[in-house]
C-alpha cells in the first residue's frame, strides 16, 4: 500500500516556518522534472496536469498553514519529512508511468551509484550540488566504485570543476582518492594533468591538505590518510608542485617528527592502524622521489626500523622494511666490517656470535641484539661510527641499525621472489582490506619506482606480490565454501571444494614428502609441477585475533609444488618441524617465475642510444610523415632493371626515413605512424592508448618493417593471455615467418597442413618433366631430391640455351602467351613459384622424421620448439614465456611484468599500454581502427568503413534489452548470446572475428552448458564448406581481459564496470552488441529489441531498403535461427 497525500493526518500543533518553506521548495521543482513541455504526454494533457499540480500544491500548503508554529518534537512525532518526500515521489511516479505502476510501487527504488552517474552523464550539473557529492561519497565504497567515477568523467565534470577552497572534506577525499587510484592502478594521470592546468585550484587543494597533516591529529583520520596517499602520487608525478608551495618548508619540518613519534606505538584502533599504513606508504614513496627536497622529508633515514618489531602488525612491518630496502640496500661486506671493528675497538669476547661465525647467515638477529645490548653506550657508538652510522643515533636505534646492516632484512629481494619462504603473513595477513578508505596501495615495490640497475628484480618482486594476491583469492574463496568447526574432530570440516582436501598423512623423506589426501578427485587431478598451499587448520577463535584465525582457523601455511605423481603424491618439502602440523591443502595457481630462477635479462638500456639511424617505412605515407613533423630532405634516383624511380628521404628525430615511390598499402594514421616510427627508432618506447583493433595494424606494421630493413633480426610479441594469442591476426604477408603459441596448437597444425599441401604440388611438376613414375611426394627429402637432381639442372640447361626464338621451350609448364615480353614474365613468375615452393619445404626438412598424420604429444612439443627456434616472429602469452628459450632482438610487451621473463638484452623493447614511469619515449594514440559511431562512445576518432552496416543486422551497435529474471542467472541472456553467435555464423561471419565477453564466471559456465546442449563441442573447429558446415566453439573471454575483435557480443550479467564498458567500446571494431536486462552503462547506444535484416549475408556490400525483422525474445530468435539452419542444410 503506497503512502498517499490524504494519509497525512492533521496534527494538533502547526508546523514551524522553516519546515513549511523547505516543503514548498521541494514541491516546486516537480513540475519541471516530471511534466516538462517536451514530452508527448504533457503536450496532450498539459492543461489538465497543470491544474492538477496547482491543486496538489494548494492542498499541501493549506494543511501546512493550519499547523504553523508546531515544535520540532511534535513534527518528528506526527509527520516525518521523509514520508512526505515519498508521497511526492509516488505522485511523480504515478503521472510518469500510470496508475498501475503507482499501485505496485510502494516506495521509490533506492538509487545506486551507477544510477547517479548515469543521470550526471546525461545532464551534467551546472553548479555545485552538495547533496550529489555527499551521495556519491557515501556510495563510493569499493575500488570498482572509483573505476566507475573515472569512467563517467565525474572528476572532470563535477569533482574538480566545482572545487573551491571551502568545499567539504568529503569532496576533497573524493578528489584525492580518484587521482590516487588512477595513477597507482591504471598508470595514467589525466586527473593530475587536469589539476596542473589550474594552478590556483591546485594551490588551494595543497593548502587544505598540508594544513590537515601539519601535525598529528586523531580527528579526520580518513582525510589525513587520503592526503598521504595523494602526496605519495604527487611526489612521483609532479614533485615540483609540492615543493614550490609556500607551506611546504614548514610542513616538511613539522609533519615528519610529529607523525613518526605519535605512531611509534602499536595502534589501538582501526583509525590509528589506517593512518599508520598510509603514513608508511607515503614514506616509501619519499625515499624514491625524484627531487632531493622530497627525499629530505624523512629526516631520520633509520626511523623505519622502529616499526619492524613483532608488536606491530605484518603490513606495517612489511612497509617499514620495504622503505629500508629501497633507501639502504643491504651490503654483504658489513658483516666483515663488524668483525674488523670488534678487533679494532678491543671488544673481543663481548660479541662471540660474530667472532665465531663464518657467514652472516649463521647468526640469528635476536641473538645478535642480545649481545649488542650488553655493550656500553660508548662501545656501541664506536662500533656504529666504524660502520658509518652517525654517533647521534640513540642506543636502542643503534642496536637495530647494526643488526640490520650486519644480518640483513627479512624482506630482501630474494625473500620476496622465493615462494618457498612465504608464510601465513604473506598469504593472508598482508591482504586484509581496509574498511576506512576505498583504495589502499599494495604493500610492495611501487609501480612508479625509478628506472635503475635494480629495476628488473624490483619488477620481479612486484610480480611475486601479484602472485600472492592470486593465491590469497583462491584460498579465501575455497575456505568460504567450507564450514570449519574443529579440524581435529572426525567431521570437523563441512562442505567441499574441488581445490581443497584434508591431509590424512605426511611422510617426510629428506627434501621430499609423501602425502595422502582425503579428496581422491583432487589427488587424481594434481600433476607434476602443480603448486599447492599447505595449511594448518585449527578450531576458529571467534573471540578475536587475526582475521584468518577468527574466520577459518588458519594458524600457519606454506607454498610448495608437486614433485611427482606416480600413484603416490610426492611434494617438495621445505618445512622442517611441521611434519605433524599441516592437515589440509589447497591447489593454487602457478607463478610466472620459479623460485630458483632469477630475472633473465640485465636491463636497463641507455636511453641516449638510438636503435636505428636510417630505414625504409612501408606503411607510412609521405603526407602523414609531413603531418607529424618530418622534413623532406631530398629525392634519390633509383635504377632497377632499366626502369627509373625515386625514393623520398625524410628527416625525423635525427633519423633518415625512406619512402618508396610505389603506392603505400595499409597506410597508418598520423597517431599510429608516429608510434611506429618511435618503435623503430628508440631502444625503449611506450605506446599508450593503443587498446583497440589498431594494435593489430601497428604490431604487424612494426614486424613487417623489421623484416624489410633488418633481415637477421627476430621479433617476440608477448600478449596478456593465451586467448589473446588465439585472437591475434597476423598479416598474410608475414604469416609464413611467424609462429603463434596458441591454445590448441592451431597454428602448428596449420603449418603442418601447409607442408602437406606443398608436397601435393610436387607431383604436378614431376609429371610435366616426365617423371610421373617416381614417388616424390611421400617425403620432404624425396621432394628436395626432385629439385636438386632434376629441376635445377633443367633450369640451368634452359638458361644456357635460351634465345629469343626458343624462350617458349620452358621445361616446367606449358606457355600460354605468344608475345616475348609476356612469355618472359610468365617464365619468371612460374620459376619463382617453384623456388619458393622448394624453399618452404627445405625450411621444414627436420619434420621429415615425424609421421605428420599421427603425432604423439612429445612429438608435438618437439615440433613446437622447432618452429619457436626457426621462425622470425614468435607470438606467445606471458604465462608461456618460461617455455621460450631464445634471445630475441625486438620485443613487444603489454605489461612491465613480462620484463623479468625475457632472456637476454633486446635491441628494442616496446610496451603497449600505460605506465607511470619515465623509462622510455612515450607516444599516445587517440585513434581507433573502428567505426566512427563506435569510437565516438569513448570520445575518440574512428575511421569510415567501406561498408556502413553489418550484414544481417539493422544496427552496428545495440543494447538488446531482455526481461529481468525473477531469480538466479538469466538463462535467456545466455541463450541470446549463443543465438547471436550462431546467427552470425549462419550469415557467414568467421568465428575468429566474433568474441563473446562475460563478466560473470557463472554466466560463462551456463553458456558452455547451453553450447553442449546445442551439440557444439570444445573440439569442434569452424567450417564454412558447403555440405560440411560447422559452427565451431566460440571464443569466450572475461570482460577484464578482452582482446580486440571485429564483433563483440557482451553478456551484461554480473554488471561490468563503466571502465570495462568503455574498454569494450574501444575493442569492438565493427559491431558491439550488449545483451541482458542490466543497463548500467552510460554509453549513448540504442536500446531495444534486436532487428535483423533477412535478405543479407556476410558478403553483402550494399544495402537497399532494409527488410528488418524485430526479434521480441529469445524463443522467437531461436525459432528464426532454426529456420535458417534448415535452409543451410
Amino acid at each position: 500500500m503506497s503512502f498517499r497525500l490524504c494519509d497525512l493526518k492533521e496534527t494538533q500543533k502547526p508546523f514551524p516556518e522553516p519546515v513549511t518553506n523547505a516543503i514548498v521548495r521541494y514541491i516546486t521543482p516537480i513540475s519541471s522534472r516530471t511534466w516538462g513541455s517536451g514530452s508527448t504526454r504533457s503536450r496532450s494533457n498539459g492543461a489538465k496536469r497543470a491544474h492538477l499540480r496547482r491543486w496538489i500544491r494548494a492542498c499541501i500548503l493549506s494543511r501546512l498553514q493550519f499547523h504553523r508554529g508546531a515544535s520540532n518534537d511534535a513534527l518528528s512525532r506526527k509527520f516525518r519529512f521523509d514520508k512526505f518526500k515519498i508521497a511526492c515521489q509516488n505522485i511523480e511516479y504515478q503521472f510518469s508511468y500510470g496508475d498501475t505502476a503507482f499501485r505496485t510501487q510502494n516506495t521509490m527504488k533506492q538509487t545506486s551509484l551507477r544510477d547517479i552517474l548515469r543521470g550526471m552523464v546525461a545532464h551534467p550539473p551546472k553548479k555545485l550540488n552538495a547533496s550529489l557529492i555527499s551521495d556519491i561519497h557515501a556510495k563510493c565504497t569499493t575500488e570498482e566504485s572509483l573505476a566507475d567515477l573515472l569512467a563517467s568523467k565525474f572528476f572532470q565534470k563535477v569533482a574538480w570543476r566545482f572545487f573551491h577552497a571551502d568545499v567539504t572534506n568529503s569532496h576533497i577525499e573524493l578528489i584525492l582518492q580518484i587521482a590516487t587510484y588512477e595513477y597507482e592502478v591504471l598508470c595514467t594521470q589525466t586527473c593530475l594533468n587536469l589539476m596542473q592546468e589550474d594552478k590556483t585550484k591546485l594551490g588551494s587543494l595543497l593548502l587544505r591538505i598540508l594544513q590537515s597533516t601539519m601535525t598529528y591529529r586523531k580527528q579526520d583520520a580518513r582525510l589525513q590518510s587520503c592526503t598521504f596517499l595523494f602526496l605519495r602520487v604527487l611526489m612521483s608525478a609532479d614533485p615540483s608542485e609540492l615543493v614550490a608551495h609556500p607551506l611546504f618548508p614548514k610542513w616538511k619540518h613539522l609533519m615528519f617528527e610529529s607523525y613518526a613519534n605519535a605512531l611509534s606505538k602499536p595502534p589501538v584502533d582501526g583509525q590509528s592502524a589506517l593512518l599508520l599504513h598510509c603514513y608508511h606508504s607515503f614514506c616509501l614513496a619519499c625515499v624514491i622521489a625524484p627531487l632531493e627536497q622530497c627525499q629530505q622529508i624523512i629526516s631520520d633515514p633509520w626511523f623505519p626500523l622502529r616499526f619492524t618489531s613483532e608488536e606491530f602488525d605484518y603490513k606495517t612491518r612489511r612497509l617499514a622494511t620495504l622503505t629500508m630496502l629501497l633507501r639502504n640496500p643491504q651490503t654483504e661486506h658489513c658483516f666483515t666490517l663488524l668483525q674488523l671493528a670488534i678487533e679494532k675497538e678491543g671488544l673481543q669476547g663481548k660479541i662471540p656470535l660474530i667472532e665465531s661465525a663464518a657467514l652472516r647467515y649463521d647468526v640469528h638477529a635476536e641473538d645478535l641484539k642480545d649481545n649488542l645490548h650488553s655493550l656500553t653506550n660508548e662501545e656501541l657508538t664506536r662500533l656504529a661510527v666504524d660502520l658509518g652510522i652517525s654517533a647521534r643515533v640513540g642506543t636502542k636505534d643503534t642496536v637495530l641499525i647494526i643488526t640490520y646492516l650486519v644480518i640483513g632484512n627479512e624482506l630482501s629481494y630474494t625473500r620476496q621472489i622465493n615462494f618457498t619462504a612465504y608464510n601465513e603473513h604473506d598469504v593472508f595477513d598482508v591482504h586484509e582490506p581496509s574498511g576506512q578508505v576505498v583504495f589502499m596501495p599494495r604493500p610492495t615495490i611501487p609501480s612508479f619506482v625509478p628506472y635503475s640497475s635494480l629495476w628488473v628484480v624490483q619488477i620481479a618482486a612486484r610480480n611475486a606480490y601479484r602472485y600472492l594476491e592470486s593465491v590469497n583469492k583462491r584460498a579465501i574463496n575455497v575456505l568460504n565454501r567450507l564450514e570449519i568447526i574443529d579440524p581435529s574432530a572426525e567431521r570437523g570440516i563441512k562442505g567441499t571444494s574441488k581445490y581443497f582436501s584434508e591431509i590424512q598423512a605426511i611422510d617426510v623423506v629428506g627434501s621430499k614428502a609423501y602425502v595422502k589426501l582425503k579428496n581422491k578427485k583432487l589427488h587424481d587431478l594434481l600433476r607434476e609441477g602443480c603448486f599447492i598451499l599447505l595449511l594448518e587448520l585449527q578450531k576458529p577463535n571467534r573471540h578475536g585475533g587475526v582475521s584468518r584465525m577468527v574466520k577459518s582457523g588458519v594458524n600457519t601455511c606454506a607454498i610448495t609444488k608437486v614433485h611427482s605423481h606416480t600413484g603416490k603424491l610426492i611434494i617438495e618439502w621445505h618445512c622442517t618441524g611441521f611434519e605433524d602440523r599441516f592437515n589440509a591443502l589447497i591447489s593454487i595457481p602457478s607463478p610466472l617465475q620459479e623460485a630458483e630462477s632469477s630475472p633473465q635479462n640485465t636491463l636497463p638500456i641507455k636511453f641516449s642510444e638510438k636503435a636505428a639511424s636510417a630505414f625504409t617505412a612501408s606503411n607510412v605515407d609521405a603526407n602523414v610523415l609531413e603531418a607529424i613533423g618530418a622534413e623532406l630532405n631530398m629525392k634519390k634516383r633509383k635504377v632497377d632493371g632499366g626502369s627509373t624511380g625515386s625514393e623520398s628521404l625524410y628527416r625525423f628525430n635525427d633519423c633518415e626515413i625512406k619512402i618508396p615511390k610505389a603506392p603505400v598499402t595499409n597506410v597508418l594514421s598520423e597517431d599510429l605512424s608516429r608510434a611506429l616510427l618511435t618503435m623503430l627508432l628508440e631502444k625503449i618506447s611506450v605506446i599508450a592508448g593503443a587498446n583497440g583493433p589498431q594494435k593489430y595494424s601497428l604490431i604487424n606494421a612494426f614486424v613487417a618493417s623489421i623484416f624489410m630493413n633488418w633481415s637477421e633480426e627476430a621479433c617476440l610479441i608477448v600478449l596478456p593471455t593465451k586467448l589473446a594469442v588465439d585472437l591475434f591476426q597476423v598479416d598474410e604477408k608475414i604469416s609464413n615467418l611467424c609462429f603463434k603459441h596458441d591454445t590448441n596448437d592451431c597454428d602448428l597444425y596449420l603449418k603442418i597442413k601447409k607442408v602437406g599441401a606443398d608436397l601435393e604440388r610436387v607431383p604436378e611438376l614431376s609429371v610435366t618433366m616426365g617423371l610421373a613414375d617416381y614417388d616424390f611426394k611421400s617425403s620432404i627429402r624425396n621432394a628436395l631430391m626432385l629439385y636438386h637432381v632434376h629441376v635445377e639442372p633443367a633450369w640451368r640447361k634452359y638458361l644456357k640455351q635460351l634465345t629469343r626464338e626458343n624462350i617458349a621451350e620452358y621445361p616446367f609448364a606449358q606457355i600460354q602467351n605468344n608475345e616475348f615480353s609476356e612469355i618472359l614474365v610468365e617464365v619468371v613468375d612460374h620459376y619463382s613459384y617453384i623456388r619458393t615452393l622448394f624453399s618452404r619445404l627445405e625450411e621444414v626438412l627436420p619434420l621429415d622424421k615425424y609421421n605428420l598424420q599421427g603425432l604423439k604429444p612429445d612429438e608435438i612439443s618437439q615440433i613446437r620448439r622447432f618452429f619457436s627456434m626457426q621462425k622470425r616472429c614468435i607470438i606467445i602469452a606471458e604465462e608461456d614465456l618460461n617455455l621460450f628459450d631464445r634471445q630475441i632482438d625486438n620485443v613487444i610487451i603489454h605489461s612491465v611484468s613480462s620484463i623479468p621473463l625475457i632472456k637476454g638484452r633486446p635491441r628494442r623493447l616496446v610496451m603497449l599500454g600505460n605506465t607511470n614511469i619515465e623509462w622510455g619515449s612515450k607516444v599516445s594514440v587517440n585513434y581507433l581502427v573502428s567505426r566512427e559511431e563506435i569510437a565516438s562512445l569513448v570520445s575518440k576518432r574512428g575511421t569510415e568503413k567501406s561498408s556502413s552496416f553489418n550484414p544481417g543486422f539493422r544496427f552496428c551497435m545495440q543494447h538488446i534489452k531482455l526481461p529481468r529474471p525473477k531469480q538466479g542467472l538469466d538463462v535467456d541472456e545466455a541463450k541470446y548470446c549463443i543465438l547471436l553467435y550462431k546467427y552470425m555464423r549462419l550469415m557467414g561471419y568467421p568465428t575468429s572475428r566474433i568474441l563473446i565477453a562475460v563478466k560473470s564466471e557463472q554466466m560463462r559456465c551456463l553458456i558452455e552448458e547451453i553450447l553442449s546442449d546445442h551439440k557444439i563441442g570444445r573440439a569442434d573447429r569452424p567450417c564454412d564448406d558447403a555440405g560440411a558446415f560447422c559452427f565451431g566453439w566460440p571464443i569466450i573471454q572475461n570482460v577484464a581481459d578482452v582482446f580486440p575483435a571485429d564483433y563483440l557480443i557482451v553478456s551484461c550479467s554480473g554488471i561490468p564496470t563503466l571502465e570495462e564498458y568503455n574498454a569494450m567500446a574501444e575493442l569492438a571494431r565493427l559491431g558491439l552488441y550488449l545483451v541482458g536486462s542490466e543497463s548500467d552503462h552510460t554509453c549513448k547506444i540504442r536500446t531495444g529489441h534486436l532487428e535483423v535484416v533477412q535478405t543479407e549475408n556476410y558478403l553483402t556490400r550494399e544495402r537497399e531498403a532494409p527488410n528488418a525483422k524485430e526479434i521480441i525474445n529469445a524463443a522467437e530468435f531461436e525459432s528464426y535461427v532454426k529456420s535458417l539452419m534448415k535452409k543451410e542444410n
